[in-house]
């Protein structure tokens, strides 16, 4: 009976005045996608999943480049070759499929939110967690919500399904090991800073740092305390006032390529470390033979000297720090620990 209604329902909308309809997927449940043909560029295109509306999307009148190369040089928009593509607004992440399809000879597909969608924010948060989309400033915060375009990489549409919290259907069987995380796919990406220039994968975003202006606080203390002492700014040379020390976090929460940390001992303020990609690290260049795309590095300090010594180090650092390194990391090569 399912099946009757509806090959009906489809002959109704093939029916319907003004409307023509193609297919041009099917879902791994044996689901069909269709799009409506648009009769010009002002028109929106629909996207309907088993002959139900579930979208819609419209070309805007502007078109822009996905840049990811000569960031921060006179040279990063002169570039002839970076092709450029119309921007589509689209009203739900349901037609993102669609999209890969239709536009099926583009590498990128510029992309934005419908104003009309309410969980804008939250939904711009779950695609660049996916690696759906990158933005089109590879050195942004990539948490930071703007009204910037995202750029759809087709080396992530494998990713776009079987996730919770939006889809339910998807070529991907997500391990319960990911908690609902789809693996994070390889998409080429860039850093250029005053110390490094490196090519490597775009990398997942961090985890969102925790607690309340009173425990920021009191770290941001401790971190002054710990660089102003003669034993740690004899290893980091960060000696220096609270203002050089809170823009020194600021820029660390903002990298992609660095996760700082707190530690404590019993509850105690013990130290501060960094887990970093080496590939977009300064001290890439001294690696043996050259780092490697999934490369792992730790930069540590121990700011209480009652808390040094060896036992308590080693006690923090390996079973944590390595654990959280590990799977953190990526499924395409196991990572060297430097």
């Amino acid at each position: 009976m399912d099946n009757a209604n509806r090959r009906l329902q489809a002959i109704q909308r093939s029916l319907a005045p003004g409307s023509e309809w193609r297919r041009v997927l099917v879902l791994p449940d044996n689901l069909g996608v269709d799009v409506t043909v648009p009769k010009d560029a002002q028109e929106a295109t629909q996207v309907a999943i088993d002959n139900k509306v579930v979208g819609l999307y419209r070309t805007l009148p502007r078109s822009v480049a996905l840049v990811i190369s000569a960031l921060g040089t006179p040279h990063e928009n002169t570039a002839d070759h970076v092709p450029k593509f119309p921007v589509l607004e689209i009203s739900s992440p349901s037609v993102i499929y669609a999209l890969h399809t239709v536009y099926h000879v583009q590498e990128t597909i510029p992309i934005i939110l419908s104003p009309s969608i309410q969980n804008g924010s939250e939904l711009t948060e779950y695609l660049i967690t996916l690696a759906w989309p990158a933005d089109n400033n590879p050195s942004n915060v990539r948490a930071k919500v703007t009204q910037k375009e995202l750029f759809l990489m087709r080396e992530t549409f494998w990713q776009g399904a079987g996730t919770s919290g939006y889809h339910t259907r998807g070529w991907l069987r997500v391990s319960t090991a990911l908690k609902g995380r789809a693996p994070f796919p390889y998409v080429q990406s860039f850093t250029r800073t005053d110390l490094v220039i490196a090519s490597h994968p775009l990398r997942p975003p961090k985890p969102p740092g925790r607690g309340d202006d009173e425990t920021v606080g009191r770290h941001l203390a401790a971190f002054h305390k710990w660089h102003n002492s003669d034993h740690v700014n004899r290893g980091w040379g960060e000696r220096g006032p609270i203002e050089k020390h809170r823009e020194y976090i600021k820029n660390a929460m903002a990298d992609p390529a660095v996760q700082p940390l707190m530690m404590s001992w019993d509850g105690e303020l013990m130290g501060y470390c960094e887990i970093v990609w080496i590939k977009e690290n300064h001290v890439a260049p001294y690696v043996p033979e050259g780092a490697r795309d999934y490369d792992r590095g730790l930069h540590v300090l121990v700011g209480e000297e009652k808390l040094r010594g060896t036992l308590r180090s080693t006690t923090c650092q390996r079973p944590k720090t390595k654990r959280y390194q590990y799977f953190s990391g990526s499924p395409h090569e196991c990572p060297n620990d430097i």
